[in-house]
């Protein structure tokens, strides 16, 4: 008995070892696992995505005055309620409608300000949208242009060009899944300011153009923006002014870094960028839930599941984190940022802003505007703040 006791102690000892392992390693696989699966929601959110033919919403009723749409959210929460937008239709049609005006349930009437073709009829599928002008600067604002190719690395890309009188130039950058037509809100103001302006399409708008699909934040996209850039100074632009959205901004910041062209730009004006890469991530991995058990993602998974993004995409959270070195920027920035941003943080471009060299960086919040819709919140003030900072730059010297 004596010489039994210690061998069935050591066997317990070495079973709860071996059990030890064993969780220890289904464990690991768990969380290997689970990290490999948010990597996969974080590839495909930078994943190039033709979003055109997205009609979320459903039309319950349309007259010449008024519009009322099913949405998938309910209104009252929606902070797109309280702004203009453009209803996208399956037809050629469009519509430009005012803020909301009266909820029921999912159900949000709001008045139509603008019809371009025919109104849909009821049941027809509809797209809310901060884009606002519908086709091309003709159709949507009335402005003449031309297209124009733009000679980037992947082969020519389309561009509008609309004229100007001056020898400063502005280009439009969009961000991923949007295309050149976002930037017609902008070009009101650029071309009452006599701004020849060019409205490039980057790659990330040129689906099956790249052949992993990603869009790798700026990183191989800005020798895009140089073309366009290059294109301008051929065409008579003495210098040129970078205006973006979202991702746009990103693509501008890699073109400062790495172009032999920066030199040429006198001004940025960016609308809810993006400037840390992380930052925009963490806030997506924090609104999602993992799957089954619906629980928040924990720290250490988000940061594991980046590390699997790095190794597995071309996407550097380092080299996209231009928050580091916003000291070292020297190019007046203007920054417009609606303070319910949930693709961007408002806190980066806070940052942003307080990291730059003094005076260099100008941050204007938009209460209760979402992402890329502070234009739709308040028109009349982002066109005030965007030709003034561009006027600052651009106006010729008093004599």
């Amino acid at each position: 008995m004596g010489w039994g006791a210690p061998d069935r102690r050591e066997r317990g000892r070495r079973r709860l070892l071996r059990a030890v392992i064993v969780l220890v390693g289904v464990l690991v696989a768990v969380f290997v696992a689970a990290a490999w699966y948010v990597s996969s929601l974080l590839i495909d959110g930078a994943r190039i995505k033709d979003s055109s033919g997205d009609l979320p919403h459903r039309v319950i009723a349309a007259a010449a005055g008024s519009i009322t749409l099913l949405m998938d959210t309910a209104p009252k929460d929606d902070p797109r309620s309280d702004a203009i937008a453009g209803v996208r239709l399956p037809s050629d049609a469009y519509l430009q409608v005012g803020a909301v005006e009266q909820v029921e349930g999912n159900e949000a009437t709001r008045p139509v300000t603008r019809v371009f073709g025919s109104l849909p009829t009821r049941g027809s599928a509809a797209a809310l949208e901060s884009r606002y002008f519908p086709q091309d600067p003709l159709v949507g604002l009335g402005l003449d242009f031309t297209e124009v190719p733009i000679q980037t690395p992947l082969g020519s890309s389309p561009a509008w060009y609309v004229p100007g009188s001056s020898d400063t130039w502005a280009i439009y950058s969009h961000g991923l899944g949007g295309t050149r037509q976002d930037g017609l809100r902008m070009l009101p103001t650029t071309s009452a300011l006599g701004l020849p302006t060019l409205l490039v399409t980057f790659r990330d708008d040129l689906v099956g153009q790249r052949e992993d699909g990603i869009s790798n934040f700026g990183l191989t996209e800005w020798p895009d923006l140089e073309a366009a850039v290059r294109y301008a100074l051929d065409h008579g632009a003495r210098n040129v002014v970078l205006l973006a959205a979202s991702t746009g901004a990103a693509v501008s910041m890699a073109f400062l870094e790495n172009s032999d062209l920066a030199d040429a730009v006198v001004a940025m004006a960016f609308d809810a960028p993006v400037t840390s890469l992380e930052q925009s991530t963490d806030l997506a991995a924090a609104r999602t839930r993992l799957p089954v058990v619906g629980w928040p993602i924990p720290a250490p998974l988000i940061e594991a599941a980046k590390w699997l993004v790095e190794r597995r995409v071309l996407i550097d959270f380092t080299a996209t984190d231009y928050l580091s070195r916003a000291h070292r920027l020297d190019v007046p920035t203007l920054i417009l940022h609606g303070s319910l941003d949930d693709i961007n943080p408002l806190a980066a471009s806070e940052t942003f802003a307080a990291t730059a060299p003094e005076g260099v960086v100008r941050l204007e919040v938009f209460d209760g505007a979402a992402h890329v819709w502070s234009w739709n919140r308040d028109p009349a003030r982002y066109n005030r703040l965007l030709a003034e900072h561009l006027r600052s730059v651009t106006a010729p010297p008093a004599s």
